[in-house]
């Protein structure tokens, strides 16, 4: 299994977790945490953690999270995490969704929201450094438009290339008429 960082390994990684844990996951059998009676909320939460493709990939080679109960949140703001587009409206960053699941678990905790003030100023922050670079003409652009193929003609004998080029060259005078 290869990320793009770099990784190359097992990504198999069975844990002992307490029998009524859960996995917060949004797999379409998942429960809405919210709606869960406080009885039965889970002790424990097993978040995947890495963009949504690495987080599919990591349930995906983990088949022991199949065996656990699934949970998701249906958050009542967008994800803060405005550096990339998350794949659905209701989809967070992990840290956001840990946060908003602790809510909803430990409601008494007043210290929650402070969980958010580093995540809200790294994605602040990186959003000025790319906005810093881009003024400064060092950001890549994505090409506009595909970049132009060359012709097979163009590859044909010396004698098809000269008679393209004075073709070009009549086309030329054509135009500055």
């Amino acid at each position: 299994m290869l990320f793009r960082s770099g990784y190359h390994g097992n990504l198999l990684t069975p844990i002992d977790v307490p029998a009524d844990a859960a996995v917060l996951y949004p797999h379409r059998s998942a429960v809405d945490l919210a709606s869960l009676p406080e009885a039965d909320r889970p002790s424990t939460l097993v978040v995947l953690d890495g963009t949504w493709a690495q987080a599919r990939q990591l349930y995906r080679l983990n088949p022991w999270l199949a065996g656990l109960r699934h949970v998701r949140l249906h958050p009542s703001e967008p994800s803060n995490y405005r550096i990339r587009k998350e794949p659905q409206d209701d989809y967070v960053s992990t840290v956001e969704a840990i946060v908003a699941a602790l809510r909803l678990l430990e409601p008494e905790n007043p210290d929650l929201d402070k969980l958010l003030f580093p995540f809200d100023r790294m994605v602040d922050r990186q959003i000025a450094f790319l906005d810093q670079a881009e003024r400064r003409g060092r950001v890549r652009r994505e090409r506009q438009k595909e970049s132009r193929r060359i012709s097979p003609v163009l590859g044909r004998s010396e004698e098809h290339t000269s008679e393209l080029q004075s073709h070009s060259d009549l086309v030329c005078r054509l135009l500055l008429e």
